[in-house]
């Protein structure tokens, strides 16, 4: 198996270079322009008054296969500790920067950067210890165009097969990706240099530019055979891009070029007179010699189609344009590069499944499935503490479990750890489904430290959460969370955490009544929240309005019809039943005009309610493919008002957390004794919370009563901002974000629960 390979696609496969584009708004571009801030000016069509947009959503169809969906956290988990370098022109630089586009989005903002030394440009993901790099050498030899900046020389000369100048940039990277081509479209004859570019008397000869072409790449392969170890590195080589300079070519009969061109070619059997078969030849004469493998990533007849997505007049121009040439768009049109995004994200499919597959992955109904197996190995490798999922003690594997936690880890113990390369994972602002009474930068939080704290437990690591492990997990699933806005709190987070991986033209959000429904379009999966503070049937059942507490004893068909197909049910009743040491319980039903009302013992009504809950689940969930969590008590803190620091050991009562330790123990009770076949899995969330004085939304929310509370503050003789402070409810991003990390471990490293 090839270094990075999760798979071995099937003998035979299929050439991707044969298909079609595709139109698919829904699916394509994976990212916005105006979203990847190192798309260089030249590329930005949009910014530059492209008045189209269909070049960004063709989707290249292979004939008779299909490309595995490009995922972004599967690559940056393959590159994790690694260096990834692509060497060329500015094709390839491109190339690069549409995967750096396809991946930042998938790295906290605090945990990248970009940099560029002369030649070299360097992205860092820091959280994965990786670089993507880029480096100036567009002859891939030595050449008097090796100026990174300066190099538009008509007079193009090579050094011969000298790369040693830009090689020692090239050792130590682990993968490799390659490409030179434009920049020998000179005509029939090279200019090469015989001696050194400082001999003040230049020997240059001319050479057949093939033949001069399959020199310099045979000392790329003589190169890489004596610095590339097949066995942890791999090494690709892109073929040409094509240009569209005539339209003519493609059966226009006016006299174009790309400029105003919208559509692709629909021509299959298409190839442009400025694409040279001759050097296509060479490439594949040269790298079948190589005892390295080298996987050739063939663009060259796919982009051939694209007349459309060439960046024409919408680029930065670098000399100011003359009155000729404003007169004559197409005269000064860019029919030679790309638009981001576009074409070249194609271009990183193909890279991609090159290098997570030795050949194409064949169609096959259970194609996306092996991906997904795939991409959750890799996250098994990544944290090795976990022994392999499966039977273990005769005992079957949970439903979506990948292993077993180990001995000993209790994830609840542990400390907050301030680290803002880590955390948070997302920009508040740029998680368009956190409700305003959540997003505390937005209504004026003047600190943002609440966001950087991690969650070390004690003795043991959380395995790094993974957006699109969890999606491919949950594909063709629901996931369906059920409980009171605390859950609600959660369940935002989770998307938050998720939806940077979606396309936008894939994700949809809607809330009907007391349901919420968030759709991954692309993997077939909803992600729900359906609102029921109690559980059971309550007078607080209304989704927006739910003051008083009456419950009606433990019937809850009227929510359980909702609940049911769900494939991970997420549960969590606890707030609401803070009340007082009773809680009113009607005896029949809410349109009964004599209502039987009677007084129960908080916990024993909580008790009551929750051995229903678990009866529901007995009877109604299939535990071979499915699974059912409960997440704890979250803690409230008198006094946050103001609070920018977690409570540590030494503030003793300072932390002022607030929770029911018998509504706990009534939990842990029930779920400890259920004679359920259905394993419930605790998220206990109560013990990490506690030190989170800080996290609450306190006054930096959309405020619902603000006259009351200034009342209430006159009377307590307490300032108005106190009384208001919520110290219920959390900021996000910030502490729900941790109890979803809790709850991907605990999905995907199932261990048998200690009590509450």
């Amino acid at each position: 198996m090839p270094a990075f390979a999760v798979g071995k696609a099937a003998a035979g496969g299929c050439d991707v270079a044969q298909g079609e584009w595709v139109y698919d708004e829904a699916a394509r571009p994976w990212y916005a322009e105006e979203e990847c801030p190192y798309i260089q000016p030249q590329l930005t069509c949009q910014a530059h008054g492209r008045p189209d947009t269909a070049y960004q959503h063709w989707r290249w169809q292979p004939r008779g296969c299909s490309l595995p969906s490009f995922n972004a956290t599967l690559m940056l988990e393959m590159l994790r500790g690694k260096r990834m370098l692509f060497v060329g022109d500015s094709l390839n630089r491109g190339q690069y920067v549409s995967l750096v586009c396809l991946l930042h989005r998938s790295i906290p903002e605090s945990s990248k950067s970009m940099e560029t030394f002369d030649s070299l440009t360097v992205f860092r993901a820091k959280n994965y210890n990786a670089t993507i790099e880029f480096y100036w050498a567009p002859f891939l030899a030595e050449s008097n165009s090796d100026d990174a900046v300066v190099h538009r020389i008509a007079d193009r000369i090579v050094r011969g097969t000298s790369i040693e100048k830009h090689a020692k940039f090239w050792k130590g990277a682990d993968i490799l990706v390659f490409n030179s081509y434009l920049w020998w479209m000179t005509g029939q004859k090279m200019k090469i240099l015989q001696g050194s570019f400082e001999d003040k008397s230049k020997d240059i000869v001319e050479m057949e530019t093939e033949e001069a072409y399959g020199m310099v790449l045979n000392a790329v392969v003589k190169w890489v055979e004596n610095n590339m170890n097949p066995r942890n590195s791999r090494v690709f080589f892109v073929t040409m891009s094509p240009t569209h300079t005539r339209s003519k070519d493609w059966g226009d009969d006016s006299d174009g070029n790309c400029y105003n061109q919208t559509t692709p070619i629909r021509d299959l059997s298409y190839w442009g007179p400025g694409t040279s078969k001759g050097l296509m030849r060479v490439i594949g004469e040269v790298f079948s010699t190589s005892k390295v493998p080298v996987g050739i990533v063939n663009i060259t007849q796919l982009s051939e189609y694209r007349k459309d997505a060439h960046t024409q007049i919408y680029k930065k121009q670098w000399n100011p344009l003359t009155p000729e040439q404003i007169a004559n768009p197409k005269s000064y049109a860019d029919c030679t590069h790309w638009c981001l995004p576009g074409l070249q994200d194609t271009w990183n499919e193909l890279l991609y499944s090159k290098l997570s597959a030795p050949t194409q992955i064949p169609m096959h109904p259970s194609a996306m499935q092996s991906l997904a197996v795939a991409v959750v190995a890799l996250l098994a490798s990544a944290a090795p503490f976990f022994p392999v999922a499966g039977a273990q003690g005769g005992e079957a594997a949970a439903a979506f479990a990948v292993g077993a936690a180990p001995e000993g880890c209790e994830v609840g113990e542990g400390e907050w750890v301030y680290d803002e390369a880590a955390r948070p994972w997302y920009a508040e602002e740029a998680c368009p489904y956190i409700p305003p009474e959540m997003t505390c930068q937005a209504h004026g939080r003047p600190d943002s430290s609440y966001q950087h704290w991690r969650w070390q437990p004690r003795g043991c690591s959380l395995p790094s959460f993974n957006a699109t492990v969890m999606l491919e997990m949950l594909r063709g699933k629901r996931m369906l969370f059920v409980g009171d806005s605390l859950l609600r709190g959660q369940y935002i987070s989770l998307l938050c955490l998720l939806h940077r991986s979606i396309p936008d033209a894939s994700k949809s959000f809607e809330t009907v009544n007391s349901l919420s429904i968030f759709r991954a379009k692309n993997y077939d999966a909803t992600i729900e929240f359906y609102w029921a503070p109690m559980l059971a049937e309550s007078n607080s059942d209304d989704g927006v309005a739910h003051e008083d507490r009456v419950i009606r004893g433990a019937a809850m068909n009227k929510h359980s019809n909702f609940w049911k197909g769900a494939d991970v049910l997420v549960f969590n009743s606890y707030l609401w039943w803070i009340t007082d040491s009773k809680i009113q319980i009607l005896r029949g039903a809410d349109d009964d005009m004599s209502k039987d009302i009677v007084e129960m013992e908080s916990s024993e009504a909580y008790r009551l309610v929750l051995h229903q809950v678990t009866r529901w689940v007995d009877q109604n969930v299939d535990p071979k493919n499915a699974r059912v969590f409960f997440v704890t008590a979250s803690p409230t803190h008198d006094g946050c008002h103001k609070q920018t620091t977690p409570a540590s050991a030494a503030d003793g009562d300072a932390a002022s957390a607030t929770t029911s330790r018998r509504m706990q123990q009534v939990a842990g009770e029930v779920l400890a004794s259920s004679p359920s076949r259905v394993p419930v899995g605790v998220v206990n969330v109560t013990a990490m919370s506690v030190p989170r004085r800080d996290a609450h939304t306190q006054t930096y929310r959309e405020q619902w009563g603000t006259a009351a509370a200034a009342t209430a503050a006159t009377a307590a003789r307490q300032s108005p901002e106190e009384v208001a402070a919520d110290c219920t409810h959390w900021c996000v991003p910030g502490v729900p974000d941790a109890w979803n990390e809790l709850l991907y471990w605990k999905l995907f490293f199932p261990v048998r629960d200690q009590a509450i």
